[in-house]
């Protein structure tokens, strides 16, 4: 997303399969966990 001024929640759908570093507003608990659980990170912006 380019706009940086939109506020982006991440929810859960899907399986992950790769880690990752996630940069957004808000995470949902399942999406959090599930980022987590295959070794990537979540970063909360403002």
């Amino acid at each position: 997303i380019k706009n940086n001024k939109l506020l982006v929640k991440v929810l859960a759908k899907g399986d992950l399969t790769k880690k990752l570093t996630v940069q957004a507003c808000k995470f949902s608990k399942k999406a959090k966990d599930i980022i987590e659980q295959n070794g990537g990170n979540i970063e909360i912006i403002r």
